[in-house]
């Protein structure tokens, strides 16, 4: 019969050859891995081990001829990338094992522990604890990207749009440079849904974000404020041309499509003087306010899709 024992490879920091030997004995009839091992005994070669090749865990002792204790695991952190890391010494020290695993190791085993069973289950386990804590941390990290988006168009939602758009005009203001605000409202957003269902609202909107990112640069803040109401915050330029650039790419967007609805949109505009500083909110209001002037004056803008 075939070994269907998955394969894990091991990275052994070691400087004394018995305790090799010993490691790679008792794991060598290990009942659930095969253990793949390559051993290194200076710290620096460790280090260049990981560059060049992926471990599944560094077995790692903490007395070494070119480091000791947790300056080596300090060391070993960064390079170890996916491995998880077990601690590997003489030391049954508490504190010590306990400031490792603070640290980022996975596991802490005293060399005085000589058998098999145990070590491949404490370094098996070390490699699911990694893989956990990496899994958790990807989903922190979505979970974080997700409070600051908009579900429905991919901008930032008013949260993430307040968050980096005060960093916009506080380079500005540090800068004395200028910046502008561009508040855009969809016109008719309650008509296509009460004409065509919510569905088709929900496509005018995307299709409204994406002439957004056309007309807007990449370090530009774009965000959608809720509704049928969209901003972006620009740093430096002329922001005269914001409203133009927009309703010139929202002519552009004009091809033949099978949506139910023609796209329209009304603009206004708030510029940002370093001299005279105002908040983000009160720069949206003021362009918010712009808006609807000019929707009182001239109707709604007629661009349409």
């Amino acid at each position: 019969m075939g070994d269907n024992r998955a394969t894990i490879r091991v990275l052994q920091v070691e400087d004394d050859a018995l305790q090799h030997d010993l490691v790679q004995a008792l794991l060598r009839h290990a009942q659930h891995a095969r253990f793949d091992f390559e051993h290194v005994d200076r710290l620096e070669d460790a280090l260049r081990r990981l560059t060049d090749r992926a471990f599944d865990v560094v077995l790692l002792d903490f007395s070494l001829p070119d480091g000791v204790g947790l300056e080596i695991l300090d060391a070993v952190l960064p390079a170890a990338k996916d491995a998880a890391i077990v601690i590997h010494t003489g030391s049954d020290d508490q504190a010590l094992g306990l400031a490792a695993l603070n640290r980022g190791a996975q596991d802490y085993l005293v060399k005085s522990i000589t058998d098999g069973r145990a070590m491949e289950r404490a370094i098996l386990y070390a490699i699911e604890r990694k893989r956990a804590q990496a899994m958790l941390r990807r989903t922190e990290t979505d979970l974080a990207s997700l409070a600051l988006i908009d579900e429905l168009t991919g901008l930032n939602n008013r949260r993430g749009l307040f968050l980096l758009g005060e960093q916009t005009l506080k380079l500005a203001a540090r800068n004395r440079s200028a910046a502008a605000v561009v508040f855009a409202d969809v016109d008719g957003l309650k008509e296509i849904n009460d004409r065509a269902g919510h569905a088709e609202g929900d496509r005018a909107l995307v299709d409204f974000a994406g002439i957004l990112r056309a007309t807007f640069r990449d370090s530009d803040v774009l965000g959608r404020l809720g509704g049928d109401e969209f901003v972006a915050i620009v740093g430096g330029g002329d922001g005269a041309v914001l409203p133009e650039r927009l309703f010139a790419n929202l002519v552009k967007s004009r091809e033949p499509s099978e949506s139910s609805y023609r796209l329209s949109v009304s603009v206004g505009l708030a510029v940002f003087d370093p001299e005279h500083p105002l908040t983000l909110a009160e720069l949206i209001t003021h362009a918010d306010e712009e808006m609807y002037l000019r929707k009182r004056q001239a109707g709604r803008a007629q661009w349409q899709r």
